[in-house]
């Protein structure tokens, strides 16, 4: 039905409609100043993605969520449904604490060695089916892998090389698998991507993307 989303958003902010139930997208720009209480379902979901962005990420959408309760002259309630209230990310949110979020964040990812402490390289693979995404896949793991021990200062640079399987196996379609590397910060390591950027323009049986640091690992 053409404007329904709208129509719903309406009724709700003009008062028709009390109670909401929706995805994410209703946490982000809506401004409803008659809401004083917001509920978060299972607000733990995204931490277990594989994913080193996933702590941030929950963060983000709970500090979201919460600032859509209270925002006239009312007070706001927020209720967070979850099995880890001991997550630093979940602690962080409940109490729009933004600094102890950043500060626990950023020595995790300085321990566990992520981005911006080093720089994560994912050659994704795309084709018709699994198969043939694997292939590729495989195959440019192998061209990686000979590159490397041709170039020991490139080697160096790199923590470590595999191949995956993508978390979300299939989108649209079209079959995914991936090679990852996982780079320390270093001029080096640009001569590097550029070799990898050339390689992923060759002729494959499907599509190869380069990703620095990809906002998804999914």
């Amino acid at each position: 039905m053409k404007n329904a989303h709208e129509e719903l958003i309406n009724r709700f902010r003009s008062g028709q409609a009390r109670v909401m139930i929706g995805t994410q997208m209703i946490a982000k720009g809506l401004d409803f100043p008659r809401v004083t209480l917001v509920g978060a379902v299972l607000a733990d979901s995204s931490l277990n993605l594989p994913d080193y962005r996933s702590a941030e990420r929950s963060f983000q959408l709970l500090t979201q969520v919460a600032g859509r309760a209270g925002r006239a002259d009312q007070p706001g309630h927020v209720v967070i449904q979850t099995y880890k209230p001991d997550h630093y990310a979940i602690v962080a949110a409940a109490g729009q604490d933004y600094r102890r979020f950043f500060t626990t964040e950023f020595e995790r990812r300085r321990r566990d060695l992520y981005p911006p402490f080093t720089m994560l390289v994912r050659l994704l693979c795309q084709a018709k089916d699994e198969e043939t995404a694997r292939q590729v896949s495989g195959e440019l793991l192998g061209k990686v892998e000979k590159l490397l021990a041709l170039q020991p200062a490139l080697r160096k640079r790199v923590l470590f090389c595999r191949e995956d399987e993508a978390p979300i196996k299939k989108i649209m379609g079209r079959s995914r698998a991936q090679v990852f590397l996982k780079l320390l910060v270093h001029p080096d390591s640009d001569q590097l991507i550029a070799q990898l950027q050339e390689m992923s323009k060759e002729e494959w049986p499907g599509e190869v993307t380069l990703e620095i640091n990809p906002a998804s690992l999914a």
